[in-house]
């Protein structure tokens, strides 16, 4: 028989065979091989920003020194709470000890002749220094609220106190707009604006993870 006139067999490599998930007979005791299950990934924990020991110190800082330009809403509310006069204005009462303090001022005439007593309370001075005060308490009590409470209800009261004196001094600043730029005002609506975006959005966070918590339990 002739063997050059069969076909010749291609050289070419068989295909590898398909690969399985079972191991061979070799281990038989082996587990099998399973593809990955897919698992829906866990929500992300949101973040939780709070004030460090920077921020807390500039707050604080910030809030007393503004306390000390405008002390005379604390001397006036201590004067009230203790039965004292409060100290905001020398005394004009003829006679009076040297350096003696009041709370209203004398009004005279160009010949010195008395026209009229007004109270302390009832000057435009009285909001300037109470916008001002509201605010330097702003500062103080944000500083410590945000650096160290987690409470919902804490911070929900802080930010409505936040609210309530930058649209204070906001009114007062569009209130004596005519006679001259309240700087102080100014800045407080600026930064208490500030204050409360950043208190709101730690309001947002917290409620996030208690509900957050709440999905996983």
């Amino acid at each position: 028989m002739d063997l050059s006139k069969l076909p010749k067999l291609s050289n070419s490599p068989a295909p590898p065979p398909e690969p399985t998930l079972q191991n061979s007979s070799a281990e038989p005791n082996a587990p099998d091989i399973q593809p990955p299950s897919a698992t829906t990934p866990s929500p992300p924990t949101p973040h939780l920003a709070s004030y460090g020991a920077a921020e807390l110190w500039i707050s604080i800082g910030l809030g007393l020194f503004l306390l000390l330009l405008s002390p005379n809403t604390v001397k006036y509310v201590y004067g009230k709470l203790t039965g004292t006069m409060p100290g905001i204005f020398l005394d004009p009462t003829p006679g009076a000890a040297p350096g003696a303090k009041c709370d209203y001022i004398n009004w005279l005439d160009m010949y010195g002749n008395f026209l009229k007593r007004e109270m302390y309370r009832d000057m435009i001075l009285f909001w300037s220094d109470l916008a001002v005060t509201a605010f330097a308490l702003v500062l103080i009590l944000d500083g410590i609220v945000m650096t160290f409470s987690r409470k919902r209800g804490v911070i929900a009261a802080m930010f409505v106190f936040t609210l309530v004196a930058t649209l204070g001094n906001l009114f007062y600043f569009l209130k004596t707009f005519n006679d001259g730029i309240a700087i102080m005002s100014a800045v407080a609506v600026i930064v208490g604006g500030y204050i409360a975006m950043t208190q709101w959005a730690m309001l947002s966070n917290l409620r996030a993870i208690a509900a957050s918590k709440s999905a996983r339990a």
